[in-house]
């Protein structure tokens, strides 16, 4: 954003050239009260001591717009977020959001456009589906970690509880079955088996 415009719009410290960012920030499926929603954020400066006062061109560089699009879009009147909502909507095929796009906008559908349309709804199923297999993947490896945990646990218990079978002494079933001592007197009493302490 601004650190990119170094070496083209500025070099050395020429800060004077650089150029005013927006970054504008398309939110789908938010949470329901953020939906039908545009905020903009930027920069406002506030003197706490002293009377300089920086001219605005020279902090007022970003300018951050967020916009919320909505699941429930055609009642809204902002004509903004409901063409958003409805060209990025994953509950929509593409025929049917050029029928809203003609009907509600009064978007001629050329050949031109609903290739467009055609392409921003394999985007979105695209970025749907890379977000889908990316929560996957991670809840997959939770899985894992957890499922190898659980096991790595049973393991334990069950050497703990071989060795207090064979009567073998509390210092022994510490150090190889890694659990604590308590963890080994509940065993034991769940079990109905006496500890070897010494």
């Amino acid at each position: 954003m601004l650190s990119a415009q170094y070496g083209r719009e500025f070099v050395n410290a020429e800060y004077e050239k650089l150029k005013k960012v927006y970054s504008i920030w398309i939110c789908t499926d938010g949470p329901l009260y953020k939906q039908n929603t545009i905020n903009v954020y930027s920069v406002k400066e506030d003197s706490l001591i002293g009377g300089y006062v920086e001219p605005v061109n020279n902090y007022d560089l970003l300018t951050v717009v967020m916009i919320y699009t909505a699941v429930d879009f055609m009642s809204l009147q902002d004509d903004i977020i409901k063409m958003l909502s409805v060209l990025l909507s994953r509950n929509l095929d593409a025929q049917e959001r050029m029928n809203i796009l003609e009907d509600s906008f009064g978007i001629a559908m050329t050949e031109e456009v609903k290739q467009e349309v055609d392409e921003m709804c394999n985007l979105s199923d695209g970025v749907y589906e890379a977000g889908k297999a990316a929560g996957m993947a991670a809840g997959e490896a939770v899985g894992m970690a957890k499922g190898e945990a659980i096991g790595e646990a049973k393991k334990s218990r069950d050497t703990a509880l071989e060795m207090l079978k064979d009567k073998q002494p509390l210092p022994y079933i510490l150090k190889y079955s890694k659990l604590a001592e308590d963890d080994v007197f509940t065993l034991a009493k769940e079990n109905g088996l006496e500890v070897v302490v010494g």
